[in-house]
């Protein structure tokens, strides 16, 4: 595949986020053979390259803090499966300079639901994704034409397909990890984070609380779109990054 025709390809599929995540997301729930998955993601990064906008478009991205996979699903609040849309980030995303914006809406937005104010996020528990579509138009006047929900174990796996996450580490953590219980722990500084590791570091938030007088939460927000931005420039720097990380989210 060649440079042109994969950054093409990134440039939609990096508004969902992490390159081929979106790709796996179309994959068909079941395969007769890795043949057919292959066949399947030549024929989806086709129209994908089809399809890529000319003009600049909007996508959101969404944090889903769901507990299905993870060693917390079994306690009652989370047992239904249903989560909140705690990371909100607006992408925009210009095809003709390959430029991507992104903003994070707060989790703690002010909204309504019939009358009852509510927080952003519980647009998104009650209505899904529609719902919180509808309520970040109300709120910013563009409607998103795509979207990424990452739940946390769809976070892990995106962040080990690309090779690990290499950030700036403000604060050292550490945290267990909601997926598997185990304890994670690692230093300030410049590191590179495997999934689980990536994912403490996107959760974490109350160790910020004493830097700031409204609390730890904009230092997450800031943490979480060094990660996006991380990953895509993953993506960017080797042509044949989207492609393995398709294939590895597909199982090929």
């Amino acid at each position: 595949m060649n440079r042109k025709r994969t950054l093409a390809t990134c440039i939609v599929m990096m508004a969902l986020v992490a390159a081929l995540m979106a790709l796996a997301s179309c994959a068909p729930q079941q395969a007769s053979s890795s043949s057919n998955n292959e066949k399947n993601l030549q024929a989806q990064e086709a129209t994908y390259e089809a399809e890529t906008p000319k003009e600049p478009f909007y996508a959101l991205i969404v944090g889903d803090d769901s507990r299905t996979g993870t060693v917390e699903i079994t306690k009652e609040q989370y047992a239904d499966g249903t989560g909140r849309s705690d990371t909100i980030m607006l992408a925009r995303i210009d095809p003709s300079t390959y430029q991507v914006t992104l903003v994070t809406i707060p989790r703690d937005t002010e909204d309504s639901i019939d009358g009852t104010p509510v927080k952003i996020n519980e647009r998104y528990r009650r209505g899904g994704i529609e719902g919180l579509l509808d309520a970040v138009q109300e709120l910013t006047g563009v409607r998103p034409e795509y979207y990424l929900i990452t739940t946390f174990v769809s976070f892990q796996d995106v962040v080990n397909a690309a090779g690990g996450l290499d950030i700036y580490v403000p604060m050292a953590q550490s945290m267990a990890d909601i997926v598997t219980g185990n304890q994670i722990s690692f230093s300030e500084g410049q590191q590179t984070l495997n999934g689980a590791e990536a994912l403490v570091f996107a959760r974490e938030r109350k160790k910020y609380n004493s830097l700031s007088s409204v609390g730890g939460e904009p230092y997450r927000q800031t943490n979480d779109r060094a990660i996006v931005s991380n990953l895509m420039q993953k993506v960017f720097s080797n042509a044949d990054t989207a492609s393995e990380m398709s294939r590895k989210l597909l199982g090929l």
